[in-house]
């Protein structure tokens, strides 16, 4: 299970039931001050996310969409569970 925490409260945001973030659609996903350094966000759906804050320092975003871009995945994921 992948687990995104708040970066300075280490609060638990998100589970995803799955190894890693790659190819995870979060959209709409409240997720302001995530810690998401290091993470393997290739092909992450972040369409209307809120990232505010959020540390992607070392992250890999290769095909990952921004808070306000077009969506590049279909449909919700059902393996996210919002905190």
């Amino acid at each position: 299970m992948a687990v995104i925490k708040h970066k300075d409260s280490g609060e638990v945001l998100l589970r995803v039931d799955g190894p890693s973030l790659a190819g995870e659609n979060l959209e709409n996903h409240r997720l302001s001050g995530a810690d998401l350094s290091g993470k393997d966000l290739k092909n992450v759906d972040f369409h209307n996310a809120d990232l505010t804050g959020a540390d992607l320092s070392g992250a890999n975003l290769r095909g990952a969409n921004r808070p306000g871009t077009r969506q590049l995945a279909s449909g919700k994921s059902d393996r996210c569970h919002a905190e």
